[in-house]
């Protein structure tokens, strides 16, 4: 898929959201079960960007309609597009973020998460952000962020070699399990 493609579908995923928004009730509710997902990432080439791509399609079809994936931010490029908390106050909305073992990049988003007032003055985190490692463990610098007891959010895929992942590996059965946790996640995010 070309990058063109690309920006129309994300162009369509948007309308398609504000059209379902526009059309459903305004009593609070969440309006048709599915969750308006802001992907947050930081890419530095081509693989790493194929990378979050495999993981998108798997994540959109194991969901079954569940998750729309609203948009997809590149955090190393663009910054000044990156929705914040009055979006993500928004019924339906959430945040998942793509964290890398690699500490200046984790330490990047991290550093945007709090700018973009994710967490609050206690400095917990605020429970429709999730994120997902394809490494073995969260990193270092985004555990320093904390969580409420009852928010076990986040996601390990637990990739022998993050810089070695091909679309197949979403599709094994560990990764597929994972997914669908990670589903069921952004499903019960409020």
């Amino acid at each position: 898929m070309g990058v063109t493609e690309s920006k129309k579908n994300e162009q369509k995923n948007r309308d398609n959201t504000q059209q379902r928004r526009d059309s459903g009730s305004t009593n609070g509710n969440i309006q048709n079960d599915i969750r308006d997902v802001l992907l947050l990432y930081r890419a530095s080439d081509k693989k790493q960007r194929k990378v979050i791509r495999a993981f998108e399609d798997a994540l959109v079809r194991t969901a079954k309609g569940q998750v729309n994936i609203f948009d997809k931010i590149d955090v190393s490029k663009d910054v000044e597009t990156v929705k914040g908390l009055e979006w993500l106050n928004e019924m339906d909305n959430v945040i998942l973020v793509q964290l890398s073992n690699d500490a200046v990049e984790c330490a990047y988003i991290t550093n945007l998460v709090r700018e973009k007032r994710f967490v609050d003055g206690n400095g917990v985190l605020n429970n429709k952000i999730i994120a997902v490692s394809f490494g073995k463990s969260l990193p270092d610098e985004w555990l320093k962020l904390r969580r409420t007891a009852s928010d076990k959010k986040d996601f390990c895929f637990e990739f022998k070699d993050e810089d070695e992942i091909t679309d197949d590996d979403f599709e094994s059965s560990c990764a597929v399990g994972k997914i669908n946790a990670l589903v069921r996640a952004l499903a019960a995010a409020n």
